[in-house]
């Protein structure tokens, strides 16, 4: 999604702060310090279990009766994605077994609720925020993999976003649900009346400094000059690659001192992506839109007065974006024939960014640690039977998914019964 581009305030560093040319810049420029408060979830009388119990007993999904669509333009539900689908041997309860965790998270980042799904014949799927049927957005996307993981991914969130999230998973057997909630911390702004017009700091400025020259005849006290103390500093910031960062420090002494910030000993200066300002509580800002690994290191802020000087240094670590991948499998299963008894071990290892999900199948049925002894481990995911039998015989595949895809391999396994 995009920004649109405010008007832009004069800005106080006593150097023409122009632009050079238009750049666009976030409607909300955020802060150093988070909200104590909590973006509320969701409405007070909101309750997610009394939505799942409700949608449980509509009569049109007791009936079979919600329509589900699969056009780009529709809500959350799914048709059937791959044409083994219309197929199924049998019919099972839609199950969740993979359910949504809460997030808590900061405003602007990006948030991927997962869950799994199982169910014969293969269960549709809708979203739900606090009760309303949620679709498809430029913010919004969802996936329904043919491994069963459903995913909605909210891009950039702000604190609407915040609320209760429910899955539904349906087919002609039953339904089954499950709710999770997000939290968004919302960031202070910086708006146009929170800027210094030149005039009003030039007030700001004489007016400290006539307190300073009050006569004792006049009925006044004389001031005496103080060194520069900073109230406030900064703390060090990470930040991911085109995120804003924002440093701000509050400073003391009379006369008022003057503030200057350093990186590589070369002072900073307002241009198209920095911005040094002041607002009218006194508290300097350094504001960096957009920060590359240009940025990346430590900067002096200086605060002068006749009386002395004041510094302090704080640092900034950029990250780059990390790249998604979708997964693929560098190790792939292989056809394997095992006499009766025999220890038989299946392994694979698959790669992606994030690190993928694994999970595995036995004739398209999805297997769980209980059926057989599974490990997974940075990748590389590992199936043993012990004692094998020819009943356990099958195709065994598995499958890795992660927000960018999903892959799989699959492959014969034969168990050759003792001769009497």
């Amino acid at each position: 999604s995009s920004f649109s581009a405010p008007s832009v305030p004069k800005l106080i560093d006593g150097i023409d702060h122009a632009p050079k040319k238009p750049v666009p810049k976030p409607e909300h420029v955020p802060v150093k310090k988070v909200d104590d408060k909590l973006a509320k979830p969701a409405p007070q009388d909101f309750k997610s279990s009394a939505f799942e119990e409700r949608l449980k007993q509509e009569i049109q999904f007791r009936e079979g009766k919600i329509h589900f669509t699969s056009d780009v333009g529709s809500t959350s539900e799914y048709d059937s994605e791959h044409p083994e689908d219309k197929v199924s041997v049998g019919k099972e309860h839609p199950r969740i077994t993979q359910t949504l965790k809460n997030f808590r998270l900061i405003e602007g980042s990006d948030v991927t609720f997962v869950c799994k799904v199982t169910g014969k014949p293969r269960p549709k799927i809708a979203w739900y925020k606090n009760g309303v049927r949620m679709k498809r957005s430029g913010r919004c996307d969802m996936k329904y993999t043919h491994d069963g993981y459903c995913t909605l991914k909210i891009r950039l969130a702000i604190p609407e976003d915040a609320g209760h999230y429910t899955v539904l998973a349906v087919n002609s057997t039953g339904r089954d649900t499950c709710s999770a909630e997000l939290y968004v911390d919302s960031v202070g702004t910086i708006d146009a009346t929170s800027f210094v017009e030149p005039e009003t700091l030039e007030r700001m400025l004489k007016r400290d400094q006539d307190k300073i020259n009050q006569s004792a005849g006049g009925g006044g006290v004389f001031e005496k000059a103080s060194k520069p103390a900073f109230q406030v500093i900064p703390e060090n910031q990470e930040a991911r690659d085109g995120q804003t960062v924002r440093f701000d420090c509050l400073v003391t002494g009379r006369p008022y001192p003057e503030i200057s910030w350093y990186k590589n000993e070369i002072e900073m200066r307002s241009d198209d992506y920095h911005k040094v300002v002041v607002n009218e509580n006194g508290i300097h800002s350094l504001i960096i839109l957009s920060a590359t690994r240009q940025d990346h290191g430590q900067y002096r802020c200086v605060a002068r007065n006749k009386a002395g000087e004041a510094v302090f240094f704080v640092t900034l670590n950029v990250m780059e974006r990390q790249e998604i991948h979708p997964p693929h499998f560098v190790e792939r299963l292989q056809n394997y024939n095992a006499k009766e008894n025999q220890t038989v071990t299946l392994t694979c290892t698959a790669v992606g960014c994030p690190l993928p999900m694994m999970s595995w199948q036995k004739d398209a049925r999805m297997l769980s640690s209980k059926d057989y002894d599974i490990s997974t481990e940075n990748g590389r995911s590992t199936l043993t039977i012990k004692n094998a039998t020819p009943a356990d015989s099958a195709w065994f595949q598995c499958s890795a998914v992660n927000v960018a895809g999903s892959a799989l391999t699959r492959a014969r396994l034969n168990v050759i019964g003792n001769l009497l």
